[in-house]
């Protein structure tokens, strides 16, 4: 067994403006569990994905949303999320500095399914139908999505 420098770990660009960094999972050891750093970009987005395990998110920085099922729940350093497993999520950082945070998922490989274009395009629509009303101000309660829930 030997420690992890996370400055050894391969960032990987992804689609919608952040980074993913596998910091721990099967390939380095782990037998129960992953984690993962995220950094979303300013204006970026993680889009739409569930995977078959549940995840635990923890922010490090930074301020955004975090889209949970039909939930929108506004995040920053110290707000922790979980989701259910086979859940649609993503993220969202509409502010100017970036938003850091760790995942936690209770298995050492969790491959994500991106949600099919009819349902992404839904969560999209909404998360920028939110950002386009002006309100961007960090809420303590969920807003809910509009629509059916055969949307997402």
């Amino acid at each position: 067994m030997r420690a992890i420098a996370v400055k050894d770990r391969l960032v990987e660009r992804m689609p919608g403006g952040w980074t993913y960094t596998q910091l721990a999972d099967a390939a380095n050891g782990a037998r129960q569990g992953s984690l993962v750093r995220s950094v979303c970009d300013p204006d970026g987005k993680v889009l739409a994905h569930t995977h078959d395990v549940e995840q635990i998110t923890v922010f490090q920085s930074g301020e955004g949303y975090m889209a949970v099922g039909k939930d929108i729940l506004a995040v920053k350093a110290g707000s922790v999320v979980v989701v259910p497993a086979g859940t649609p999520h993503g993220v969202w950082n509409p502010n100017a500095k970036k938003l850091e945070y760790l995942v936690f998922c209770p298995a050492p490989d969790v491959p994500i399914q991106y949600l099919p274009p009819k349902a992404a395009a839904a969560m999209d629509r909404y998360l920028r139908l939110f950002h386009n009303a002006g309100d961007i101000a960090i809420r303590t309660t969920p807003i809910a999505f509009a629509g059916r829930g055969e949307d997402i």
